[in-house]
């Protein structure tokens, strides 16, 4: 993976608009629609994240977890490349739940929600990077 190639593209895509999302679960396909304006020109941008393991998300960890909140606009707050995102799942009443665990190598932040992932490779546009 070119870590600096991808991370230099994700930069470009900070504090973008969230147009679209989808989560494709059979096919493990993740993917956006960001909108960047600049000077007043907009741009769309997609990403799709390919040969995704697993996802997490979390809502809102700074609120209590009941108090959910709904956006007009979903800014991208930022998105980059994780070099040690191991994550383990655990519980003292459901051990088999112990075999899933993911290495995720990709973050994304919106607003204060954080994605985590697990992807084989991204496509941005038409740039594809192996992660």
């Amino acid at each position: 993976m070119n870590v600096n190639a991808t991370e230099s593209i994700f930069k470009d895509l900070y504090a973008g608009i969230i147009t679209e999302y989808s989560f494709d679960p059979f096919n493990n396909i993740v993917s956006f629609c960001v909108d960047i304006t600049d000077g007043g020109v907009t741009q769309t941008h997609k990403i799709v994240f390919h040969d995704v393991i697993s996802i997490l998300f979390f809502n809102d960890t700074s609120k209590e977890c009941d108090n959910i909140t709904v956006f007009e606009a979903v800014e991208l707050s930022s998105i980059g490349v994780l070099r040690d995102g191991n994550i383990s799942v655990s519980s003292k009443y459901d051990k088999w739940l112990s075999q899933y665990s993911s290495c995720a190598n990709i973050y994304i932040e919106v607003w204060n929600n954080l994605i985590l992932l697990q992807a084989g490779s991204v496509l941005i546009d038409s740039k594809l990077f192996l992660l």
